[in-house]
């Protein structure tokens, strides 16, 4: 209403032209009053710009500025000057002379400019009487003009900057805002991630010179030394100098015998042990500064500036802030005499590359830490050993394990066993839980129910025993690429851990993943479950509601619009281990979508035949950490009676279903799918047992092992189980070999024997060579090998499909069939015609569940038939064939190469 007016106005006086004279007669003067007076525009004036001001006024161009003596230092002299006094050095003086110079000393004591005439007076009144200048007493002349202290006519040096020390770096009080700041300063920026070096071409000795050093601290996990192993072996086979530094930061702080160079032997033998060889401890000296100048002297004594640290979140951060702190540990051991000024500037920066060692896999920033897997290995054993007496007896066991903060082991665990009732951190229980329990189990708690419980706690059985085959590939491929991420790194490069993405050894920057790990802890601590859970990463995630799904109390009833169809679950092909679990799992999550599931026994042959059966909820129960398949099974494919079940749709319409393939083969040698259903467990079958063979000749003298694996034309068992039970050669059909080959294997052999080495081992794919078979190779690494050593040949066979599944293979097969659930449901109601029948015939609706990488895809099988050799059964392109040089590395000896560059030259000349 105000504005309209106004407006009016202001239209009224531009038509009616008014001068100011009459304006000013129809207004008030006050209206006119801003245009007489106006303020000054505001202009910031900060107390920093007056500081700025007032210097530059006092610092005129061309008049050094005076130095400042310190308080202390004028108390020092007016304190000499009384002593003095007392003492009667002036007691010739008259009085008025003597308060003249007492003034003049005063006012000498503060000033710079006469600064040096006063110390020079001090000095001649500390001296002895007889070197006086004048027998009664101290020589004042000069003091009746007022020029006792007068500055000397000289010009002007300015007193030398002290260098500035700067202070500890502390960790930020809020790790997920710095969290948040660090990500947002790094928005936009290249990638932090950066893939690792696994399958590219590394030259021997390329980085000679260097100094690298490798330690374990915090608490120790299985796989640790897989890992010091791999970092002592590539360490010395680009031509660094490597050195172990025992328990931990106590004794990089301790130096002498803690630090001791590393040697190829030395890490022999150690690949299948437990805990760590070079020992792990907490160093509470290291979180003072005092601490880490002994611990930087040490290091710089011995030419040290790359450090591989294996620990936890806490070992990392300390190595951060170690590395921070760095330039002015050098400027203080400098200052106090400890290094020289050339050792200072040969160690100007340390590089710090960090693993992961942690049983509880609560580290941001990587799909599984060392020794998670071993210790879940220990967990299942324990449940399965429990589940005997729990069920001979009606009993109820209540299981504690570890993980501290974090519930990645309970979770898991409960999967992998099938756990009624689980209690983690991110995840806590409902007010009314226990009549929950109770109505789902019908016996816990005694006090309700009188029924007999049992407590049982692991304890530090979850963190011994010999690590799994996981856990040892883990250590071995972090190892590796944590020295060579080293070797590139310079004063710039950020430090960074060593993570496996999928199947990739990936480096992330260190902060990053410890500010996210901080933040979790910060998230619990506030009772956000839910951020805390997304923080933990995307499996976890999945984990905890494939689990919330699987522990219902009963199936729930079918949603109208969806569910009531009918589904069917076969086996075709050999057994594997993690067959059960996926059945268990396609079971219950149709049912609780409201479907019917039917069981076809026997395979393809039970089909024809009509032996199937429908399948309900409880009649799955304890199928998880079952071995073989309860459905049975037959190596009879569909075309023994009619094409492949997708290309038959175009004579079958009853095969124009959606139809979905989860992988589960020991060979791994499925297009499309990294890993299969079973492989995991038939490699830890395969080590156990090459453990168990080099163990049964640990009396006798020197002796090599040849052993024949399974895997078809597949080298995939071959390869990483002699990566990770640390064999000296593994033969596969992937990669081509010939007698020369053989040869200089054998050679290699015997340098190792010379040196100290008692044991060798030789795994053969069963199909790697039609003509150098395992009897060959056997007989000619005893022939010759006569002696040196002695050999042995074994044929694993059928042990390698393993008993119970692994923990890998009982959750892989859980989520998958899961995920097979959810993707059939969706195809089906998408096709799903009027009549409640399906019908489809495109090619997408007929296909493989495979992972790759880190990601569950489902890909047409018409697609997956150009990625495969069907005459070979083995996929085109295989992942871990990029594994093969680091096995070669890992199993090379200095002494070796020496030999096969002979060797190989003398080949390369006769084929000339």
């Amino acid at each position: 209403m105000e504005l309209s007016l106004v407006d009016q106005l202001r239209e009224k006086l531009e038509k009616a032209k008014l001068s100011r004279e009459e304006l000013q007669r129809i207004f008030p003067p006050s209206v006119f009053k801003k245009d007489r007076h106006e303020a000054p525009p505001y202009v910031p004036y900060s107390f920093q710009k007056q500081k700025q001001e007032a210097l530059k006024r006092l610092n005129q161009p061309g008049i050094p500025v005076k130095p400042k003596i310190p308080r202390s230092q004028v108390k020092k002299y007016l304190k000499e000057f009384a002593e003095a006094k007392e003492a009667g050095r002036f007691a010739h003086l008259p009085p008025e002379q003597l308060a003249r110079l007492e003034e003049e000393v005063k006012a000498a004591a503060s000033d710079a400019d006469k600064a040096s005439e006063l110390e020079e007076f001090l000095r001649a009144v500390r001296e002895e009487e007889g070197h006086q200048q004048g027998a009664e007493g101290v020589d004042v002349r000069g003091l009746e003009e007022g020029k006792l202290f007068e500055p000397r006519q000289e010009p002007f040096v300015p007193p030398p900057i002290e260098e500035v020390i700067p202070p500890p770096p502390e960790f930020p009080a809020d790790p997920w805002q710095a969290f948040l700041d660090y990500m947002a300063a790094t928005e936009g920026q290249e990638s932090q991630v950066k893939m690792g070096l696994e399958g590219h071409v590394i030259e021997r000795g390329m980085h000679k010179g260097k100094g690298v050093a490798v330690f374990t601290s915090g608490g120790d996990s299985q796989g640790m030394n897989a890992a010091v192993r791999a970092v002592v072996r590539m360490g010395l086979y680009v031509g660094a100098r490597v050195f172990f530094i025992k328990e931990g930061y106590q004794g990089m702080v301790d130096g002498g015998d803690h630090i001791v160079e590393a040697t190829w032997s030395s890490v022999s033998g150690i690949i299948h042990k437990g805990g760590t060889v070079i020992g792990s401890a907490r160093c509470k000296d290291f979180r003072d500064r005092e601490g880490r100048m002994k611990a930087a002297k040490n290091l710089i004594k011995r030419g040290i500036t790359n450090l591989v640290v294996i620990g936890g979140d806490g070992s990392l951060t300390g190595a951060n802030l170690f590395k921070q702190d760095w330039p002015a540990l050098l400027q203080l051991l400098l200052k106090k005499g400890e290094i020289t000024e050339e050792e200072k500037a040969k160690n100007t920066h340390l590089n710090i590359v960090g693993m992961v060692g942690s049983i509880d896999n609560d580290f941001c920033g990587t799909d599984m830490t060392i020794g998670t897997d071993s210790a879940l290995h220990r967990i299942i054993e324990a449940v399965d050993a429990i589940a005997s007496t729990a069920y001979s007896h009606q009993r109820c066991f209540i299981l504690e394990v570890m993980g501290r903060h974090c519930g990645y082991l309970s979770l898991s665990g409960s999967i992998a066993t099938e756990a009624d009732f689980m209690f983690i951190p991110e995840y806590p229980p409902e007010h009314d839980w226990p009549a929950k329990m109770c109505e789902k189990l019908e016996s816990v708690i005694c006090d309700q129910l009188g029924f007999d419980t049992r407590i049982t706690v692991l304890g530090h059985v979850q963190r011994g025993g010999s690590p799994s085959a996981f856990d040892r590939l883990l250590g071995c491929r972090m190892g590796a690429e944590a020295v060579l991420a080293l070797m590139e790194a310079t004063s710039d490069t950020e430090p960074c851990v060593i993570s496996l993405d999928g199947n990739q050894a990936v480096r992330v920057p260190l902060m990053a993943c410890v500010l996210k790990t901080q933040a979790v802890a910060r998230a619990m601590q506030d009772r956000n479950w839910e951020q805390a859970v997304q923080m933990r990463g995307r499996s976890f995630a999945r984990n905890l509601e494939t689990y919330k799904m699987l522990t219902r109390l009963r199936p729930p009833k079918p949603l109208e619009g969806k569910g009531g169809f009918n589904l069917g679950v076969m086996h075709i092909g050999a057994p594997a281990c993690g067959m059960n679990a996926a059945v268990r799992s396609f079971v219950r999550n149709s049912i609780y979508r409201g479907d019917t599931v039917y069981g076809i026994h026997d395979g393809v042959d039970g089909l024809v035949e009509g032996n199937i059966q429908e399948m309900t909820w409880s009649e799955v129960t304890g199928w998880v950490g079952q071995g073989g398949a309860f459905l049975g099974t037959k190596r009879t494919l569909p075309d023994k009676y009619l094409d492949q079940l997708y290309e038959a749709r175009g004579k079958y319409p009853e095969f124009c279903i959606p139809m979905v393939v989860i992988p589960a083969t020991i060979s791994n040698n499925v297009p499309g799918s990294d890993f299969s259903l079973g492989c995991d467990t038939s490699l830890n079958e395969i080590v156990e047992i090459c453990d168990r063979i080099r163990q049964s000749a640990q009396g006798t003298k020197r002796r090599v092992f040849v052993v024949e694996t399974m895997g078809g034309y597949c080298g995939y068992l071959a390869t990483l189980a002699g990566l990770a039970g640390g064999a000296d050669a593994a033969y596969i059909y992937e990669e081509s070999f010939g007698i020369q080959e053989l040869q200089l294997d054998v050679y290699h052999m015997a340098a190792k024997m010379a040196e100290g080495v008692q044991r060798g081992l030789v795994l053969r794919n069963e199909n790697a060579n039609e003509n150098y078979t395992t009897d060959f190779i056997f007989r000619l690494y005893s022939e010759e090998g006569k002696g040196i050593f002695s050999c042995r040949k074994n044929v694993l066979g059928h042990m390698q499909q393993g008993g119970s599944p692994s923990v890998f293979d009982r959750n892989m097969g859980t989520k998958m069939a899961a995920k097979a659930v959810n993707w059939m449901t969706e195809e089906m109601l998408k096709y799903r015609r009027q009549d409640g029948s399906v019908f489809c015939d495109e090619a997408s609706t007929a296909v493989l569940l495979g992972l790759q990488k880190r990601v569950y895809q489902f890909q047409p099988v018409a697609e997956l038939k150009r990625q495969t050799d069907w005459d070979r059964r083995i996929p085109l392109n295989e992942w871990w064939l990029k594994l093969r040089p680091l096995l070669r590395i890992l199993a090379k000896h200095d002494a070796a190469y020496h030999e096969e560059g002979i060797n190989v030259k003398e080949v390369e000349e006769a084929l000339d």
